[in-house]
């Protein structure tokens, strides 16, 4: 225990623990006197919300031109199962809520949480109610998104009648600060940037009235007073994207209640998150894909209202950003698909684009527009983000000429092989101030034409114990040494005890990397070249006395079996032989990938094992991947 804590505030800071002991004991103060509550409490009051302006008439020429009929009737057909409340969890899972909608309700476990329960009485895990990610999803109001579509491609009123009554009813059942609509912050910030987008569509037809806006003041003006009443835990115990996108949401409602001195002060702060948050290389500091799109997706609403504001982005900022742009454009596959990397809990929170939830060129392509005025991908489904966000008229924008390449993110631990259309990407993450969630120390994702050959096993839930086995060292493409993990893990997020990786070289077409593993005391060398037909590959692996066994694991989703002593992995595209130099005892087992929260994919567990012997051990292969037609047996 003592060892724990001594880690824990090395890695994490003193002044963070002490933050931590302090929230903790204000969540358990106000269990005790639950009408203390108030004391904590900042006053606000609303006087407009009109800070989005939306171009419905750009929108209009765009789906007219853009959108096929097909795409054009499953909006449709998703906007009128979510007047129902069938709506898709996640990007992915389709969960009925309800008609109407009941605001705090898992439909998996088909539980309530109390609705007249202050929310910090309101447990963040219960087995018994389930995942409290699935109750806070309908109130995110993404799917208002396809309501104000659907207006527009349609100007069928049951659109807007739909947005308003259940802005009403949400009103009704979510009484601040009770329920757990309530309980977090930055769920409250996502909740007003897509309710205030929206209203501002519908506004743009003239479809509000009086008592309408009163309702969506009132969300407004509740969810601001959380934020403003409990940034403390984000600013200072969490510091990630919830940092950020909980800032945004102050921007918004100090805007809202005419505070200039409220809307400059988080206007630093912001600024000062992103510049501490975002690395020089344009990386992100929680090591996942999944999170630096939320932030870049709150920087875009950031330069959407910078003229509201009254303010231009900070030039640093910028730079940063445009980094960030490069160092996607960099990892995407050849379809534009990201690997899953890192923590992924669904977070597409402003879904405004038509394209795949892994897909990041809509991302890339509208920070290029509203940056630097300029196209990366011309395609028309990879503009409609950047129509939300932006009054560009896109017809007189350059196009960038940017090539996919090998490439090296040092300061993020990225690091990537490419030619023709085979891409690994690499992950040698330094871990020296920031908090690791995945124990993927030098995990290889391999892709073919846009295919995930070996893949990350993903993240499933963070509710429970059993949910959160996506994380540890063998379900991801590396080494685990017996039954030992890179680090060690406390409660549901707390990792520590952190593995050491540092980078020994890199060119165009080899990568060499170290991890040492403080808590298992080994050191894994992986060595990859970049050849004609795939990848060559040396594991070395030193470890103290006492270790038994080495176990090199693979994961994909694909058709696996073992021919002789290598392994096939193959599909209608691709055959994948990983060739070993020498016999191996080699195993194929059935798993679970789970690419979007809370849904699991059928895939398979590669396990190459091998006796460590005098403290050492070894794997030699090669990966060689071939077009289908060229497959020799």
């Amino acid at each position: 225990m003592l060892f724990k804590c001594i880690k824990i505030i090395k890695e994490y800071g003193f002044l963070w623990c002490i933050y931590k002991i302090i929230y903790v004991l204000k969540i358990k103060f106000l269990n005790i006197n639950e009408n203390s509550w108030k004391l904590f409490e900042k006053k606000e009051k609303i006087f407009r919300i009109d800070i989005f302006s939306i171009d419905v008439k750009h929108l209009e020429r765009f789906y007219e031109e853009s959108y096929t009929k097909l795409e054009k009737k499953e909006i449709l057909i998703r906007a009128d199962e979510a007047i129902k409340g069938e709506l898709y969890a996640f990007s992915k899972v389709k969960l009925d809520y309800g008609r109407p909608i009941r605001w705090n309700y898992n439909p998996i476990t088909k539980k309530n949480v109390d609705k007249n329960k202050m929310w910090f009485k309101i447990k963040d895990f219960n087995n018994e109610i389930g995942d409290i990610k699935i109750i806070w999803e309908p109130s995110r109001f993404c799917h208002f998104y396809l309501f104000s579509k659907a207006y527009i491609i349609t100007k069928d009123i049951k659109y807007y009648n739909a947005f308003i009554s259940q802005v009403k009813k949400w009103n009704s059942e979510n009484i601040y600060p009770y329920g757990p609509n309530y309980k977090c912050g930055q769920e409250s910030a996502i909740r007003m940037i897509n309710l205030l987008m929206n209203y501002s569509v519908f506004k743009e037809y003239n479809l509000i009235d009086e008592d309408d806006c009163r309702e969506i003041m009132l969300i407004v003006k509740n969810s601001y007073k959380k934020l403003l009443s409990n940034f403390f835990y984000a600013e200072k115990c969490v510091r990630n994207n919830h940092t950020i996108s909980e800032l945004m949401g102050l921007i918004i409602g100090a805007w809202c209640e005419k505070n200039e001195k409220r809307k400059n002060k988080y206007y630093k702060k912001i600024i000062k998150q992103l510049k501490k948050q975002i690395m020089t290389d344009g990386g992100y500091i929680q090591y996942s894909f999944n999170y630096h799109r939320l932030v870049l997706q709150m920087v875009e609403v950031l330069l959407k209202i910078n003229d509201k504001l009254e303010i231009n982005l900070d030039n640093k900022v910028k730079k940063i950003i445009n980094k960030s742009i490069f160092m996607l454009y960099q990892l995407q596959a050849q379809n534009g698909k990201m690997p899953n990397y890192g923590s992924n809990d669904g977070a597409l929170i402003i879904p405004v684009s038509n394209t795949e939830y892994n897909d990041f060129s809509s991302i890339i392509n509208s920070l290029s527009i509203l940056l630097n005025k300029s196209i990366i991908y011309e395609e028309p489904i990879y503009r409609e983000e950047a129509i939300w966000f932006s009054n560009e008229n896109f017809y007189e924008l350059k196009k960038v000429k940017l090539e996919k390449k090998s490439n090296q993110f040092n300061e993020t631990g990225l690091y990537s092989l490419r030619d023709n259309n085979k891409y690994m990407m690499i992950i040698c993450n330094k871990l020296k101030k920031n908090r690791p969630s995945q124990m993927d120390q030098l995990h290889i994702d391999l892709w073919y034409k846009g295919e995930n050959i070996l893949c990350d096993s993903g993240t499933y839930s963070y509710a429970n114990k059993n949910d959160d086995e996506y994380i540890f060292t063998s379900n991801h493409n590396t080494i685990k040494i017996d039954n030992i993990e890179q680090m060690e893990k406390t409660g549901h997020f707390l990792c520590y005890n952190w593995p050491i990786s540092k980078l020994i070289f890199f060119s165009k077409e080899e990568f060499i990397g170290q991890m040492y593993s403080k808590n298992g005391k080994y050191k894994h060398i992986r060595d990859i070249k970049i050849n004609k037909n795939g990848f060559e590959i040396k594991d070395k692996v030193k470890v103290n006395r006492n270790k038994k066994k080495c176990y090199l694991n693979f994961h994909t989703v694909y058709n696996t079996y073992i021919l002789e002593n290598d392994i096939i992995i193959e599909n209608e595209i691709f055959y994948c032989s990983i060739e070993f130099k020498e016999k191996l005892n080699i195993r194929v087992e059935e798993d679970k990938m789970s690419f979007f929260y809370f849904d699991n994919t059928k895939g398979y567990k590669i396990i190459v094992e091998k006796e460590i012997t005098e403290n050492q051990c070894e794997f030699d292969y090669i990966i060689n991947i071939k077009e289908k037609k060229e497959k020799v047996i």
